[in-house]
């Protein structure tokens, strides 16, 4: 199973597991006082409502009392009610694991940290990983000099796997899946429409390995900012002018304050929505098909 999906699957149970122990809680609330006891009796049962008090001197007795028969909807009450409680426990227990291992569990894939320090690292290591790495073909086309210098470069601030800048931490997530995995792609490659006065830069243009077509990967960071987003709104909408559609050759991906983007949700859009487009021939294949066989 991968690291991505446990960790989505424990995030569900942790969720269901804190509904389900509420509503538990509340039932017992509910429920009448005391707890059903049954002991056979011949062929049938005999039941039994066990509540404990407090005597004059302070002690705690054990009152029972025969339920008849006609008192089985109370019987029931209390059958169900010594259900919540056992399967309280259970949950409580189940969650307190999953926080634990939620806590305290790596999703990383071993090593990835020390091959996002750079390119080099992955290129040194491409034997041993049985990977390619990145031909020299491949660099020189990520390494083009671009025709249109970037816009407020003085933002390019966050490190990333392949020394140069990026503008965010979400954007240099996805550069080291994207080197994890032989991807081979552009940084803010300028396109130029001839209906639009000015070059639009996508955050990522992916080539597609033997075939020379590109698709485009945007991340939309600030989708609690109004004008950021009528700005990508305008910049979307001139892709949908030229035949660029998500599903087909444009992956989009979102983050506001109340959502943040990790590396956990780069890498499954990238073996979700990125790594299908690109061919798995014998020859053809992704770079990273070590990674997911």
């Amino acid at each position: 199973m991968e690291n991505v999906n446990i960790v989505r699957c424990l995030e569900k149970m942790e969720t269901d597991l804190c509904a389900s122990i509420a509503k538990r809680e509340r039932s017992i609330k509910k429920a009448p006082e005391g707890a059903l006891k049954c002991y056979k009796n011949g062929n049938s049962y005999s039941w039994y409502r066990i509540i404990f008090e407090n005597d004059e001197d302070g002690n705690i007795r054990r009152k029972r009392s025969f339920l008849k028969k006609e008192e089985s909807a109370l019987a029931e009450k209390l059958a169900v009610k010594g259900y919540n409680e056992d399967a309280l426990k259970v949950e409580r227990k189940r969650l307190k694991a999953t926080r634990l291992f939620l806590k305290y569990f790596d999703a990383d894939i071993p090593g990835e940290k020390y091959l996002e320090k750079n390119a080099e690292y992955c290129r040194l290591a491409a034997n041993a990983l049985k990977s390619k790495g990145y031909s020299d073909e491949e660099l020189q086309w990520m390494n083009a000099k671009r025709p249109y210098e970037q816009p407020y470069q003085e933002k390019l601030t966050v490190p990333c796997a392949l020394d140069y800048n990026v503008r965010s931490k979400s954007e240099a997530e996805y550069v080291a899946t994207f080197v994890k995995y032989g991807i081979v792609f552009r940084y803010e490659w300028p396109i130029k429409y001839e209906d639009y006065s000015k070059p639009i830069f996508p955050d990522f243009t992916i080539l597609v390995p033997g075939t020379g077509e590109t698709f485009i990967c945007e991340h939309l960071g600030y989708m609690d900012d109004e004008k950021y987003v009528a700005d990508n709104a305008e910049k979307i909408a001139m892709y949908f002018r030229h035949g660029v559609f998500p599903g087909d050759k444009l992956v989009l991906s979102y983050e506001s304050g109340n959502k943040r983007f990790t590396s956990l949700d780069a890498e499954e859009i990238v073996k979700n929505e990125i790594l299908p487009k690109i061919p798995r021939s014998d020859e053809g294949r992704s770079k990273a098909a070590h990674w997911i066989d």
